[in-house]
């Protein structure tokens, strides 16, 4: 049958009609497709997202975001794609850029962050345990996974030439440990799929060599500061557990060079405050052989219960400053040493982390003795704690320390034996020639318990040398003992 031209124009017509609804539904459908693929990887990538939507790592929204986006685009290859590439776009490599940038260089994506290896890290970790759960597999997203991590640790293989041959080596390892602790703990979130071979990123035997390398350099050179971060890093990281990089005397031995003095830091082991107490206004608290006085003056000269912001507003700025430094609290620490102003810069905290024993050297060095570690302060960083087992070097402090306490209590019983000149050149030795007062303030209180303290201490005075303060505080320490022990 033949079509007139008429009826030709509107088959065509119609077929036009058909191709462009056939397009139109299409788009629309790739168009839907799209956007849930965007707002599925965006409340996957960006906190923001999650929370404006559903999210998926919430265990009260993921439900919902993977009924309402998950389930619909997961199988597509076109959104494993996308999945992968934005991750590595928008996450990895701007973490990569942004490792060793300045904070006003560092790069942000279209989340308005800038990634950095921490922050990374955590939605890594979180982003597997959501993969696990919905057993989401990728070859390529574990792939650029590996490759991060990888790129991470390279990034550390390069260390400023402007530090000593020492502090580059130790710098190189903390970073390599820092990339192999991320690693470690993005496995520990990751299923079986995208588990990652730690050997693949770093082996343990170039980490130990570049801590070596660090601890050996550090102490030819006399550096303790990188000494002990270099031990601390590196005794520190799960990934050397039950490596030994030092014998644990060597160690001591080169931290405290000059001996020092030892203190306890803890009561209950026979320090001062034992036995002693302050008195004073405020808050006292005893550690060993130290002390913290706190004490708070001022504030509350003005009632604001009834000050609304109208009636502030209201206030010259005169009145507001009147106002405002009346009702101010000053807060003042005070610190002691075996009954004297101390101004050193021992931290007391530590005795409650169970360093019983601190030594002070001449130099102004400090080591804190615990059984499990040690610790050292460091310029900058705070005092940086050394794992291992240090048990031999607390019971040699223990004893130390003891034996201290024990010439004390010997020159105190040859005095009330009346052996003037034993216990006089026994006293002189332990007590500095005379200018120790925690010595002499000791003796005192060992004297005081045999009942001997006045006939004992006579004999004494010639021999002191100590400051006008420290006599005063004497006499009143005899005082106290006078009355606690009669």
């Amino acid at each position: 049958m033949v079509l007139s031209k008429g009826k030709k124009i509107i088959l065509i017509a119609v077929a036009a009609v058909v191709v462009l609804a056939a397009a139109f539904f299409a788009w629309r459908s790739y168009s839907e497709t799209q956007e849930t693929t965007d707002r599925t990887i965006n409340c996957l990538l960006d906190e923001f997202s999650a929370s404006f939507y559903y999210d998926p790592y919430d265990p009260e929204s993921a439900p919902d975001f993977i009924a309402a986006y998950w389930n619909s685009v997961k199988d597509r290859s076109s959104f494993q794609r996308e999945l992968a590439d934005r991750l590595d776009t928008e996450i990895l490599a701007l973490t990569l850029q942004n490792a060793k940038a300045e904070p006003s260089e560092r790069a942000e994506n279209q989340y308005d962050s800038a990634p950095l290896p921490d922050s990374t890290n955590e939605l890594l970790c979180k982003l597997m345990s959501f993969l696990d759960q919905v057993s989401y597999e990728d070859e390529g997203l574990r792939d650029r996974i590996l490759s991060y991590y990888q790129s991470l640790a390279e990034l550390e293989r390069t260390a400023d030439p402007g530090l000593t041959e020492a502090e580059q080596e130790l710098a190189i390892a903390s970073g390599l440990t820092d990339a192999l602790d991320r690693a470690a703990e993005f496995d520990q979130a990751a299923g079986d799929f995208y588990l990652l071979s730690l050997d693949d990123i770093a082996e343990e035997d170039e980490l130990v060599q570049h801590y070596d390398r660090a601890i050996q350099l550090s102490r030819d050179a006399g550096d303790r500061a990188t000494f002990a971060q270099a031990l601390s890093a590196a005794t520190s990281s799960p990934v050397l557990e039950g490596q030994t990089f030092l014998d644990s005397q060597e160690i001591v031995d080169f931290l405290m060079e000059d001996g020092g003095e030892l203190y306890a830091l803890r009561n209950g082991v026979g320090g001062y405050y034992d036995t002693h107490a302050l008195d004073g206004i405020g808050q006292i608290t005893y550690y060993g052989d130290f002390a913290r006085q706190v004490v708070t003056s001022g504030g509350g000269q003005y009632d604001m219960s009834e000050m609304s912001p109208e009636i502030w507003g209201a206030l010259t700025q005169g009145q507001r400053d009147e106002i405002t430094s009346g009702n101010r609290v000053d807060t003042n620490y005070y610190y002691y040493l075996r009954g004297e102003g101390y101004d050193g810069s021992v931290d007391l905290s530590l005795g409650d982390e169970g360093y019983d024993y601190v030594y002070l050297d001449p130099d102004g060095s400090v080591l804190y003795c615990g059984s499990d570690s040690i610790a050292y302060p460091v310029p900058y960083k705070g005092s940086v704690e050394i794992y291992g087992d240090f048990s031999e070097q607390l019971r040699q402090a223990e004893t130390q320390y003891s034996s201290g306490k024990n010439a004390i209590r010997e020159v105190a019983s040859a005095l009330a034996l009346g052996e003037y000149e034993t216990a006089i050149e026994a006293f002189l030795s332990v007590s500095d020639n005379g200018s120790d007062f925690s010595a002499v303030d000791q003796l005192a209180s060992e004297l005081a318990k045999i009942g001997a303290l006045d006939e004992g201490m006579a004999p004494i005075y010639e021999y002191l040398d100590l400051t006008v303060d420290e006599m005063i505080q004497l006499e009143i320490s005899m005082a106290e003992l006078h009355e606690l022990y009669g």
